[in-house]
């Protein structure tokens, strides 16, 4: 039996197991293994993260050390096939080297892509300046190695046309890229299959995407986070008030897939916070609030309006995503910190000319399957199995 390894850096969950189609893989006849190198690449994150949904079956190994990782990879061969969510950069350069020598063909994952990220020129040339300094403060005798360039990727798994253009990943002729879509639009053709409204006790509701931002985990290896918990909650509380007197609509909270609400308490005034529901709440909804959630593939997709909502107490990276994505969705961000009211009737229109832009570019191109990934996934591994042995 063919063995499918998926690499990747962040402790794995119930989510990721879904995402990731393990049963969908399996049931199309081959082994799935999962092998998690965040011990070892991101010890910082994995000693002080646990998912509030974690997940434990047969295939899942841990990479503790360097040592585990090179046991692990003697038992490939020229037959398995790994799927890459790893990192590209020195530290991974090893494993990659290993798979070469073996004859181990790769994949990356390159699914739901974001708009390129507007940063002002002056602040973009600073940034520029830092990144050269410290580079030269760190390793003055190192070159920059690109670990694709050493042994290219066999496939790459696209969605949206912005990725059909990339140099990066060290791609070759003989890359196959593999047209899928983002992984959200696998959730959207679930729901599709659902058309039972669950949310009529909810009367008519606003969703807020929840990005658990002053928690995240991704903070743990920064160090601060991209907003203040004490001024992050009141003002999103203040604003999330008005809207309701506005609107005569309660929001709701789509908690963020990672956040763990149970252990900090209910920090959006007692509003109701559910988890794990996204997709079908926004599909429900009358209007979305965010920041620069990957969600937002649902408001899209589901054609609702959105209203961007950002603070000047935000981290300046997390700001520039804010505006970044409002204008690729047609719109400009809200400054918490100023006096309402609003011009609602503008912030509730779509335009659909940038929504389906959005779409084409970041989601899902005209004309690709509408099949979940893992099926286009497993139809590829089979034809090139095939090839293989032939």
């Amino acid at each position: 039996m063919q063995k499918i390894i998926i690499f990747v850096e962040s402790i794995f969950n119930k989510r990721d197991y879904h995402r990731y189609g393990l049963d969908i893989i399996i049931d199309n006849g081959f082994h799935v293994e999962v092998w998690d190198y965040s011990p070892l690449l991101r010890p910082k994150y994995f000693n002080n993260y646990s998912p509030p949904d974690p997940v434990n079956f047969k295939g899942y190994y841990l990479i503790n050390n360097k040592d585990d990782a090179e046991k692990m990879l003697l038992k490939l061969s020229s037959y398995d096939t790994v799927v890459w969510s790893l990192s590209m950069n020195a530290s991974t350069v090893f494993i990659l080297t290993y798979l070469l020598n073996n004859d181990v063909q790769y994949g990356v994952i390159r699914l739901g892509a974001l708009p390129q990220l507007q940063i002002p020129i002056a602040r973009k040339f600073l940034i520029m300046i830092k990144r050269k300094i410290k580079t030269l403060i760190q390793s003055p005798y190192k070159t920059q190695i690109i670990p694709s360039k050493i042994y290219p990727p066999s496939f790459l798994i696209i969605g949206g046309s912005s990725y059909h253009n990339t140099t990066k990943y060290g791609i070759v002729e003989q890359t196959k890229l593999i047209n899928a879509h983002a992984l959200d639009y696998d959730r959207f053709l679930e729901e599709k299959h659902n058309d039972r409204d669950a949310y009529d006790y909810l009367g008519e509701y606003i969703v807020f995407l929840d990005e658990y931002a002053p928690y995240h985990p991704d903070v743990i290896t920064r160090k601060k986070p991209d907003t203040m918990r004490e001024i992050y909650f009141i003002t999103l509380n203040k604003f999330f008030d008005y809207l309701e007197e506005q609107l005569k609509m309660k929001v709701i909270i789509a908690a963020h897939p990672r956040s763990n609400y149970k252990s900090i308490g209910n920090p959006f005034n007692e509003r109701v916070i559910l988890f794990g529901q996204t997709v079908s709440l926004v599909k429900s909804s009358k209007c979305v609030l965010a920041h620069s959630s990957t969600s937002l593939n649902f408001a899209n997709l589901y054609r609702k309006p959105v209203i961007f909502l950002t603070h000047y107490s935000y981290s300046r990276i997390f700001r520039y995503w804010i505006v970044t994505i409002a204008s690729a969705f047609g719109k400009k961000p809200i400054e918490l910190s100023e006096e309402f009211p609003l011009k609602l009737e503008r912030e509730l229109i779509v335009n659909n000319e940038k929504y389906d832009s959005y779409k084409e570019k970041y989601i899902k191109e005209t004309g690709t399957p509408e099949t979940p990934i893992w099926e286009i996934f497993a139809d590829y591994l089979k034809e090139s199995k095939f090839s293989r042995d032939k």
